[in-house]
């Protein structure tokens, strides 16, 4: 009698989630159209970086908390894996759109992507984002000679390295994880982020990589343009390595050479880093530029050393300090010729 029960109740189960089906024929159909809908809105991710900084610099002291960067990403694809583009927005300060692109990826040798974004040159600017880079600040050569705080007839750019334009990029003779060769050569308006091309010249970069094995990158760099309706003559060369074996040491060096007009610049930084566990690694770097190749008071040196920890997944704090020392007869000297500052800086990043 037990089991009869059990049975029935079993029946009567079955036909009433049948008829419900019949009821609602289409049920399946309206969850696929929403998953179709929903594949087809933007992915959302980002994030923020929390600052500290001190300094004894007489021209320039200070002891402020800050935000560094809030940054919004919105990424999908447009026709299957073919098509796909990003949208960042910078959120702090005066918002901006820092990366607006397109990218077409037909084949692994061949690809293009047009917009606004990293311009191709340098290990550091285009294989290291803030939120991954294990320092707090890009080397001094980069910034001075990639649009990050760079000089050109009184006009300060702050374009985050990029541009907008068309690049070619693509490797060759694939390995296991990795290709032997990659490229990316493009053209860009040579103004900046946000802003349109002012004068009637086009600025060429290009980045050739050689992986000999996985770990090892050896990269060079080229870049050339006119800047402004004055055409003042732009040109960059870097010359570097890195290699990294993820679990253990990590190594960078560059060495950057710049003409801008007359004026001859040159910079090198040699990164030095150790993965202790999985979420803390130390980092040192040397890093020297010199704005004037002509001048003897124009170049700074740096010495840096950090920690950078990986408190959780998508938190990331890190420590630097670095001592400056400028060349005598440097602006920033006092009268009592002093020419060596501190810096420290402390950052707390935030992934989502």
């Amino acid at each position: 009698m037990k089991k009869f029960t059990l049975f029935t109740l079993f029946l009567i189960a079955s036909l009433s989630v049948n008829a419900q089906t019949q009821q609602c024929p289409n049920s399946e159909k309206r969850i696929s159209d929403i998953e179709k809908i929903v594949s087809k809105l933007p992915k959302i991710s980002g994030y923020i970086q929390l600052g500290y900084q001190w300094s004894d610099n007489p021209t320039n002291t200070e002891s402020t908390f800050h935000i560094r960067r809030a940054r919004l990403n919105l990424t999908n694809n447009l026709y299957k894996k073919l098509v796909d583009y990003k949208i960042q927005a910078e959120l702090s300060g005066s918002p901006k759109i820092v990366d607006a692109y397109v990218r077409f990826t037909p084949y692994k040798e061949f690809n293009i992507q047009i917009g606004q974004y990293k311009v191709p040159f340098s290990i550091e600017n285009i294989d290291y984002s803030p939120s991954r880079l294990e320092t707090i600040d890009y080397p001094m050569a980069l910034q001075k000679l990639m649009g990050f705080s760079e000089k050109i007839d009184g006009t300060t750019i702050k374009a985050t390295g990029r541009d907008m334009g068309v690049t070619f990029y693509g490797s060759f003779l694939p390995q296991d994880g990795y290709s032997l060769i990659s490229y990316r050569i493009g053209i860009f308006n040579g103004s900046g982020i946000n802003t349109q091309d002012n004068n009637s010249s086009k600025d060429l970069a290009g980045r050739i990589n050689i992986n000999p094995i996985k770990e090892l990158t050896l990269s060079c760099s080229y870049y050339r343009g006119e800047w402004d309706k004055s055409f003042t003559e732009r040109e960059r060369v870097a010359i570097g390595a890195a290699y990294d074996t993820k679990d253990n040491i990590f190594v960078r060096s560059e060495y950057l050479i710049g003409k801008t007009n007359i004026v001859k610049s040159d910079g090198l930084y040699v990164l030095f880093g150790c993965h202790i566990n999985d979420k803390l690694s130390s980092v040192a770097r040397y890093d020297t530029f010199r704005e004037d190749k002509n001048a003897s008071d124009s170049r700074q040196t740096n010495y840096l050393i950090g920690i950078d920890y990986k408190m959780f997944k998508q938190v990331r704090l890190q420590l630097n300090y670095t001592l400056q020392h400028f060349e005598q007869n440097h602006q920033v000297a006092t009268s009592t010729n002093h020419q060596k500052f501190s810096l420290i800086q402390m950052m707390l990043t935030g992934s989502f």
